[in-house]
């Protein structure tokens, strides 16, 4: 435990001052699993009337289930019945943070309610800012729905004055915010025994050239800080 917490805060302590300490964090992919199932997913086609098959239906039917006033409740039914799998080694780099006096930021693709329940059920509350995309109606202040990804993500950081020090995704929707921040890590779980992929190369041979570096979760046995520098 020892060895990944200096590993841990030689990752982000580089150029980062006292007043500054501020990492954001993806969720989907990067501290939860997207394996078997997607859980958002999971969440619309089990409440929504909406059939789930692409991404243009999965908006149609969060738009659906944020404007009903029984969404608190599906929630709340939801996660008695559905889990979460949380990757204990990305919850230890969080808990690193947190000691070192790190503002933490969840900034996902996920809707903001649902991202909300995730962190207090599952990621022990630690997320002292939760951003996520937003569907209601009400809270829109545009036509188009709010969706956090991509450019997204920044903009909805740049709205709220924040400015990162570090950042951690997992795929090309994070890689906007990992270049606002310019301190980007791109995590990789490839752990067979938990099921989880391989990410595609071309994601590190991107991550090598924008100046990003990669974490693979299968590497947390290693015992020198070099070897998290490939």
């Amino acid at each position: 435990m020892k060895k990944i917490l200096l590993i841990t805060l030689l990752f982000v302590s580089q150029f980062v001052l006292a007043q500054d300490k501020i990492a954001v964090f993806d969720m989907d992919g990067t501290l939860i699993s997207e394996s078997p199932n997607y859980a958002l997913a999971d969440f619309a086609k089990k409440y929504s009337t909406s059939q789930i098959e692409t991404m243009d239906d999965l908006v149609n039917g969060l738009t659906e289930l944020s404007n009903n006033p029984k969404y608190p409740k599906y929630l709340k039914s939801f996660f008695k019945k559905h889990d979460i799998r949380v990757y204990p080694y990305m919850m230890t780099v969080v808990d690193s943070l947190k000691k070192e006096g790190y503002t933490l930021v969840l900034c996902t693709g996920s809707e903001v309610r649902f991202a909300e329940e995730v962190n207090k059920r599952y990621l022990n509350n630690s997320f002292d800012v939760v951003i996520g995309s937003e569907f209601r109606t009400e809270k829109l202040k545009a036509k188009n729905i709010n969706i956090n990804d991509k450019e997204g993500k920044v903009d909805n950081l740049k709205a709220r004055g924040i400015k990162p020090t570090v950042a951690y995704g997992n795929s090309h929707g994070d890689f906007p915010m990992m270049k606002y921040v310019g301190n980007g890590y791109l995590v990789i779980h490839d752990d067979e025994a938990n099921k989880e992929y391989d990410k595609p190369e071309q994601y590190t041979k991107e991550c090598k050239e924008l100046g990003f570096k990669t974490i693979k979760i299968s590497d947390w046995n290693l015992e020198t800080v070099d070897a998290w520098n490939k």
